[in-house]
């Protein structure tokens, strides 16, 4: 207790907290494009916050149109790399300015620019260079055109040999059995596409599941009950397959199933890596060609990759970037050259595509994987 008379306590006055500082927001692009839906906005923005940022674009235009609509996140194997529209914005109207702003207090403005933007080329001047890829090409002619560009302008290009090789054209065979699947532990083109396995009624009664390897058949006796019923489940099954074939293929379950359905007799069944390609088509892992074309090749200038094809279905992307060496060879020449590739002041380095992916996709109607 305080005595009396004494003097009150002073109480220390609150320090008012310092406000949190507004992340800093950068617009990376803002275009208005045309497709045959119609004509579209599209943003994307970084916050120095990172993807935790909320953050939303808005536009304003002729005739006082405008909109707001909400940016997201994107990230790439854990990296931040900016937040984007989840889909374009449809616009009619040209927008002529976009402001995104964050939650955090951050806001920034950029000109809307219609892409593409600039003149288009006139395709009737003499010396427009045209029809570079005519055909589909499968991996041994692109290859050879990025040699071929080499020994044609080798004042200009370098080609560049990959340090590791794909994993061929190759793949391990499968089967599938209802719930059951079995892969060759071998590649395909190795003696996978050589084992076959079948799943059998023993026709007798209270019989144990047994599984018999004969050379490169593989024969799983189905388990009996008294009264002659199968029983076998697919989890049995499965563990049955590794135990006593497991140094031919390994077995594994349908997708998500939970392997407690009783199997059914199969017939022999080849297991199949599912590649059509001529037997010509080399089925080892191969060795990428680059391109590198500039006037300057020692990395002292900014340089831009053209890549495509990882994807196996993707056939068609190759032509892209092969024919961007054609056109930077076929043009350096011109007056003036062209600057987007081929001047001092940039080099560029074109990869076709992967020559496995670019062979399976040609010659393989079917899914690339079976499980």
């Amino acid at each position: 207790m305080e005595k009396a008379g004494a003097p009150a306590a002073q109480k220390t006055p609150k320090t008012p907290k310092a406000a949190a500082a507004a992340d800093q927001i950068v617009i990376e692009r803002a275009v208005w494009f045309r497709t045959r839906d119609g004509y579209f906005l599209s943003v994307e923005a970084t916050s120095s916050a990172g993807p935790t940022a909320t953050l939303s674009a808005a536009w304003r235009g002729r005739g006082g149109a405008s909109g707001t609509v909400p940016m997201v996140p994107y990230t790439d194997a854990g990296a931040y790399l900016g937040h984007q529209l989840s889909t374009p914005a449809p616009v009619a109207d040209r927008p002529s300015w976009v402001t995104v702003t964050s939650a955090g207090g951050g806001t920034a403005q950029a000109r809307v620019k219609e892409w593409p933007d600039g003149e288009r080329p006139d395709r009737t001047i003499p010396g427009y260079r045209k029809d570079f890829i005519t055909q589909y090409m499968p991996p041994g002619q692109l290859n050879e055109r990025v040699k071929a560009l080499h020994r044609q302008f080798p004042q200009l290009t370098d080609v560049i040999a990959l340090p590791y090789l794909t994993n061929g054209y190759r793949r391990h065979a499968q089967a599938q059995f209802g719930a059951v699947v079995v892969t060759s532990l071998a590649y395909g083109s190795e003696g996978g596409n050589d084992l076959a396995m079948e799943l059998v009624d023993p026709g007798a009664q209270g019989r144990p599941l047994q599984v018999t390897v004969n050379g490169k058949l593989i024969t799983v006796s189905l388990a009996t009950d008294a009264s002659g019923a199968i029983t076998s489940t697919a989890a049995q099954v499965i563990a049955a397959v590794n135990a006593g074939a497991g140094s031919l293929v390994k077995a594994t379950p349908y997708r998500t199933d939970n392997g407690q359905g009783v199997v059914a007799p199969a017939p022999l069944t080849q297991l199949s890596d599912f590649l059509k390609a001529p037997a010509d088509v080399s089925r080892e892992p191969a060795r990428v060609l680059a391109l590198r074309i500039g006037a300057h090749r020692d990395g002292s200038r900014t340089g831009v990759l053209a890549y495509a094809q990882e994807h196996a279905r993707e056939w068609v992307t190759p032509w892209s970037p092969s024919r961007r060496p054609n056109g930077c060879c076929a043009t350096t020449r011109a007056t003036p050259p062209p600057a987007d590739c081929c001047s001092a002041r940039t080099s560029s380095s074109c990869r076709p595509s992967t020559p496995t992916g670019r062979t399976t996709a040609s010659t393989t109607t079917t899914s690339s994987g079976r499980t």
